[in-house]
């Protein structure tokens, strides 16, 4: 492309992305199929579609396959019939908290926009914003035996233009030079789609920014929007890919903190403070609820798991009731993905839970497992893998379970939701805390730490936190 054409190019996308950045209060979503004020919202998140016409073999992807843990192989088909259990719901909305695609690739998002319009054909309204995945992404690639090679990304206003419908056009305001928009729902709600990301158009990171924030400015643009519309008789809730609780109390706020947004606690607050009580969220790939007590009331983080991460993956309803000012929850899971070859497992559920079980082990000793040592001052980056996996393969005493089986099954447990420690565990993370007292008795401060970090990593992984994580029902 010559120059006078990429700057015509540029200039075309500009105008796309700024259009609608200014309210428009005219534009209202009101797709009930009932008079009763009464509709049902699908969430999915985190699908990570991938074309795998851009190949998946190779060392580097199954390398990528143990770090990301994801049926990206399997993402269209996967995809194909999340939509097609959406459409048979009777659902009237689609909302999805970011991650769309692999890693930002435009043949992806091409791809993704093809399966969300099958909804929108069907007159189910679609609202997305977007994930730490899909913007100016590095890692975009194709594979082969050979290797990797960089593929097509997708900037910021490249996002809107290829999501223009849906959310974009719809919009009820955006917010100038960015990727936030509001959304009016039914008669009740309004949705504030919050961008979380960290990237940058002119220079993207040569490694994607895992983490998210609220910059001030963007904060005082949710502050306005959210006066707006209790103004309107509406309640404003948030969607945005990073979290606002930890999903895995002390695990995640110690070595995870990169899938909340920063100063999550100071976020809350200030949500709190101009009437958001609720936030929907994604990437942590956990099914799971969780609540915290603000000044002026509960406040509810809403996390829908990755339907590439989960055994039978899940999709959350939400059937809005105006009359009773209710949201009410459920999860229901793929159990059916037509065209997929299973490995001679006899169902999804079966399939889906050993390959994901196996890329958690995987993804433990390699990935997980280190960080755990380096960000608890056990051990330095150097020693950290060869380290990791003398521990993680390291049998518990008196059982047939390794430290890496126990960890790697609370993992799942969280995938799913509804945790529950089984007896075998709790017994086992007792025995952890036993292990850190005496150690601690006898002065061996790092055995205690290790064998205390360990037992609390235990009891938050099967541990569930109060609000039932696949069915409940929240005022508004």
């Amino acid at each position: 492309m010559n120059k006078t054409l990429k700057l015509l190019s540029i200039v075309a996308l500009t105008a796309i992305f700024c259009v609608s950045c200014s309210d428009n209060d005219d534009r209202t979503q009101t797709n009930i199929n009932n008079g009763n004020g009464q509709y049902k919202i699908a969430v999915i998140s985190d699908m990570h579609i991938y074309d795998t016409s851009m190949g998946c073999t190779g060392t580097a992807w199954e390398t990528m396959l143990v770090e990301e843990i994801k049926l990206l192989a399997e993402s269209e088909k996967i995809m194909d019939a999340a939509v097609k259990q959406i459409i048979a719901s009777g659902a009237n909305y689609v909302i999805i908290p970011g991650d769309l695609t692999k890693d930002g690739e435009k043949a992806c998002h091409e791809l993704m926009t093809r399966k969300l319009q099958r909804l929108t054909d069907k007159g189910i309204k679609v609202l997305v914003i977007n994930g730490n995945h899909d913007i100016d992404n590095t890692h975009s690639s194709y594979y082969s035996e050979a290797g990797t090679t960089p593929a097509q990304g997708t900037t910021s206003a490249e996002f809107a233009q290829l999501y223009a419908n849906f959310g974009y056009n719809h919009a009820n305001a955006r917010e100038q030079g960015g990727l936030s928009y509001t959304a009016n729902v039914g008669n009740k709600l309004c949705f504030i789609f919050v961008d979380s990301n960290i990237y940058n158009d002119e220079t993207p990171y040569s490694e994607p920014v895992v983490g998210g924030e609220i910059p001030p400015a963007r904060m005082q643009w949710i502050k306005t929007q959210a006066a707006k519309a209790k103004q309107s008789g509406r309640t404003p809730i948030v969607v945005q890919h990073h979290g606002l609780i930890g999903h895995i109390p002390t695990l995640v706020e110690t070595f995870r903190q990169n899938f909340l947004v920063t100063d999550y606690a100071n976020v809350r607050s200030e949500y709190d403070m101009v009437g958001i009580h609720i936030a929907l969220t994604g990437h942590d790939h956990g099914n799971d609820i969780a609540s915290s007590q603000e000044a002026n009331g509960t406040f509810y983080d809403i996390e829908t798991a990755s339907i590439l991460s989960t055994p039978s993956a899940h999709i959350r309803y939400i059937d809005v009731d105006e009359q009773q000012n209710t949201l009410n929850i459920s999860t229901e899971a793929i159990t059916t993905v037509e065209g997929l070859d299973l490995k001679n497992k006899p169902d999804f559920y079966t399939y889906a839970n050993d390959e994901i079980l196996s890329m958690v082990k995987n993804n433990f000793v390699q990935y997980t497992c280190p960080s755990i040592l380096i960000g608890g001052g056990f051990t330095t980056p150097e020693q950290a893998k060869p380290m990791a996996t003398i521990l993680a393969n390291t049998k518990i005493e008196g059982t047939d379970y390794t430290i890496k089986d126990v960890l790697s099954l609370g993992f799942m447990e969280y995938y799913k939701g509804n945790e529950n420690m089984p007896t075998d565990i709790a017994l086992i993370t007792q025995g952890m805390k036993d292990k850190a007292a005496a150690a601690m008795a006898t002065g061996d401060t790092q055995s205690a730490k290790l064998y205390g970090t360990l037992a609390e990593s235990l009891n938050c992984l099967f541990t569930d936190t109060p609000t039932s994580d696949s069915q409940a029902t929240i005022s508004f």
